[in-house]
């Protein structure tokens, strides 16, 4: 780290000192260096946090020229340390950015190529297994449920805190598979995962045996949607995204005012880097994943450590995300187990990323790298073509059906389409991109278990569900290209938005309408136009899109649980059983498939089958309230009045409030024909919030209230809310409580007997 000062010295001597007198000043002067940096350096082994910022852009910091921020922790650290003025991620996706961070390898050596599709292999060697070796304790807190243990980078971590997912209700005990467009992956705010990371560290320093550290602390906000948390940056800003990043700083700030308090900064290695940007609408990409652009490609990357990185040092030459693990490793003077620089074949000066870049703290050379970047996404998500990309010095070269080539000079917002212009420039760097893709050995992944609920979120969000999409290594001419489709993408994002305003009106529904027409290759397209045509009542409409969505993809399981929803809401509950089925078939722990089977085979008083597959619903989530509730009404039918009252209480207490379930736990406990259920005490208060919430309007909840009453001997309130039952239910509901209202003038409760199967 010595040999820039050195240099320096060596200079001056000669330009002061006679030259039979060079070699004793230089001796002199290098031993001085020694003896002042060794005073100055602090002591090891060094502590590490590593700070990743989700889908934060560099150009929208302040310590990177934006006027508009407010990042004052971020820009301190930046001031105190070596700012790399152009890093690059290889994949604008945040599990696969950061598996590449962990391990110095690139997505198709790592094997993780998009956001839930598999796990890292436990044969990867992490940056944390690495540290857990030299005896430090290592621990992780992250933000969103996209980084979860279960993907695997968990591996060498001490402790691993992340976010777990909760799976949906369904009111009519009918779960949609797709039909919460707004879902988002489960996150939790900077404070909470800050605040968490920072009890962490505070054990760690109070513990007796003091060990260094290793924190990794992810930060979510900027991605989409933006929330404005606090709400009172809302008003400093002109958008949203700057408003997250300023809470992050926050964050930040927190952490670092943390770690002075407690003796430790001067002895922490801190980095700041970013996992992708965010498209912001430059080149019609309004959030990120679909094109390898700068707005979306182009990180932060920050090293800060006084007396150990240089302060005040901005690096120009391009680096990697890839080159962190190594770059660790060699500034906590632990030796580099990654392959050595290495020249791409059949170029001047170009290397592959992967190796440490500490030397350019001081302003040494290394050769310029040639910066790959891929995404799936387009592929995954909507059947268009996959992107790959590959930066050099001078030139950027994206591979779609129609291939973009840009002057990075010249042209540094990518504007300008060079390659028509230069067909032979185009020829090179995709010989070069063949190179480098051919390098790259295809990784191993490990085995990766999602719940259905998980599988949904992916979906919803357009990512795939567990390893089993593939997706074509080279692209196609016949698939569509990302630049002709991108107004789809921004169409969809829309959707999802106005689902989360809780508009699923005409507007929307023309909006899928759309998306259908432009992209009519997309299964998912047609699968989210069905879910919007079943919620506008239009269910035969619906199943054309289903059967579409199956045929361009065969054993895609969405469609075909919708496909069953629709045909149980049309009354043919043969056909639905059959969907499901297949569904099952293709999905065998699919919980929404058993769940909705579970629905079709109650109202066919097949409480046996019903209840059978409401257990397996429960097996995969034991969190699912809706089947919960639906056991609980196959165990009614088959007469287990005592085990159906436990299931509908489960099923509020994980979903309190539900009104179904409050009312079934009413009636049983007001009615049953065993004593030993028969609890008016305990059925009262439920049946009368029921009513509460139903603003007495609902004639079950009014006839459980009723019953209740009349279990408890109280006639004269029993026949006051029958008689209120009666006047607004139906025939053949205002039938049975007018019988029933005639018990309670006889002063006699209500006794439900039922013929069970």
């Amino acid at each position: 780290m010595l040999h820039a000062i050195v240099r320096a010295i060596i200079i001056a001597a000669v330009k002061k000192t006679r030259f039979r007198k060079l070699l004793a000043v230089v001796v002199a002067c290098v031993a001085a260096v020694v003896i002042v940096a060794r005073l100055i350096r602090p002591s090891g082994p060094y502590n590490v946090l590593l700070i990743t910022l989700d889908t934060t852009r560099a150009d929208h910091l302040g310590c990177y020229g934006y006027e508009a921020a407010i990042t004052p922790a971020i820009d301190s650290l930046a001031k105190n340390g070596v700012l790399f003025e152009r890093a690059y991620t290889c994949v604008p996706l945040t599990l696969p950015a950061h598996a590449t961070m962990m391990t110095g390898l690139q997505p198709p050596e790592h094997g993780l190529r998009i956001n839930g599709a598999n796990s890292l292999s436990p044969s990867a060697t992490t940056l944390a297994e690495l540290l857990k070796d030299q005896g430090y304790m290592n621990g992780a807190f992250v933000s969103s449920w996209v980084l979860n243990g279960k993907f695997g980078l968990n591996q060498g971590f001490d402790r691993y805190e992340d976010v777990d997912t909760d799976a949906g209700e369904g009111e009519d005990g009918v779960s949609q598979m797709g039909v919460d467009f707004s879902q988002e992956y489960p996150y939790r705010k900077g404070a909470e995962t800050a605040n968490a990371a920072i009890e962490w560290l505070k054990s760690i320093c109070a513990a007796k045996e003091q060990k260094p550290f290793f924190c990794w602390l992810h930060l979510y906000d900027p991605h989409y949607p933006y929330h404005q948390h606090p709400r009172q940056f809302a008003t400093r800003f002109d958008t949203a995204y700057d408003a997250e990043i300023a809470y992050v700083d926050l964050q930040i700030g927190k952490i670092m005012s943390f770690l002075k308090g407690a003796g430790k900064a001067k002895n922490t290695l801190i980095i700041i880097v970013g996992d992708h940007g965010e498209g912001l609408g430059e080149h019609g990409e309004g959030t990120h994943g679909f094109m390898l652009y700068d707005s979306t490609i182009r990180v932060p990357m920050i090293f800060s450590m006084p007396g150990v990185v240089p302060q005040g040092i901005r690096v120009t030459p391009a680096v990697s995300i890839a080159d962190l693990f190594s770059t660790i490793l060699e500034v906590l003077e632990i030796k580099d187990v990654s392959e050595p620089l290495s020249v791409v074949p059949g170029t001047v000066g170009l290397r592959y990323p992967g190796s440490s870049i500490a030397a350019l703290f001081d302003g040494d050379e290394l050769e310029e790298p040639v910066l790959y970047a891929e995404s799936d996404q387009p592929y995954i998500a909507y059947r268009w073509s996959p992107v790959r990309s590959l930066v050099t010095p001078d030139w950027k070269y994206v591979r779609s059906p129609r291939v973009e080539l840009y002057d990075r000079e010249g042209d540094p917002d990518e504007l300008m389409n060079l390659a028509v212009r230069y067909p032979e420039r185009v020829r090179e760097m995709e010989q070069l991109l063949l190179f480098v893709e051919d390098r790259m050995s295809e990784g191993q992944v490990g085995t990766l278990q999602l719940t259905a609920e998980e599988r949904r979120r992916l979906e919803s969000l357009g990512y795939a569900s567990g390893g089993t999409e593939i997706t074509p290594r080279r692209v196609g001419k016949e698939l569509p290209d990302i630049k002709d489709m991108i107004e789809v993408f921004g169409m969809d994002m829309q959707v999802r938005t106005r689902a989360m305003d809780g508009d699923m009106g005409k507007e929307t529904l023309a909006l899928c309408r759309k998306m259908v027409e432009l992209s009519p290759e997309s299964p998912k397209l047609h699968n989210k136009l069905g879910i919007m045509l079943m919620q506008d009542e239009q269910h035969k409409q619906a199943l054309d899109h289903f059967e579409s969505a199956l045929q361009l993809q065969p054993g895609y399981p969405d469609p075909q649980v919708n496909m069953g929803i629709a045909h149980y809401r049309l009354g043919d509950y043969d056909k639905a059983i059959e969907c499901y089925s297949a569904a099952l078939a293709s999905a065998p722990d699919n919980i929404f498939a058993h769940n909705n089977l579970s629905v079709t085979l109650l109202r066919l008083r097949r409480y046996k089958e019903a209840a059978s597959h409401c257990r397996e619903a429960i097996r995969g989530n034991p969190q699912y309230a809706t089947a919960y509730k639906n056991l609980a009404d196959a165990l009614a039918g088959l007469g287990e009045d005592a085990e159906a009252v436990k299931n509908y209480l489960r099923a509020l207490e994980l979903n309190p409030g539900w009104v179904q379930a409050m009312q079934s736990a009413a009636w049983l406990l007001s009615v049953s024909a065993d004593s030993l259920v028969r609890d008016p005490v305990r059925a009262l208060p439920l049946a009368w919030e029921a009513c509460e919430q139903t603003s007495h309007r609902d004639a079950r909840c009014l006839d459980t209230l009723a019953a209740a009453y009349a279990a408890k001997g109280n006639f004269e309130k029993a026949s006051e809310y029958a008689g209120k039952a009666a006047a607004v239910a139906g025939d053949a509901l205002g039938a049975a409580i007018r019988c029933r209202l005639k018990l309670y003038r006889a002063r006699r409760p209500y006794i439900w007997v039922v013929d069970h199967e």
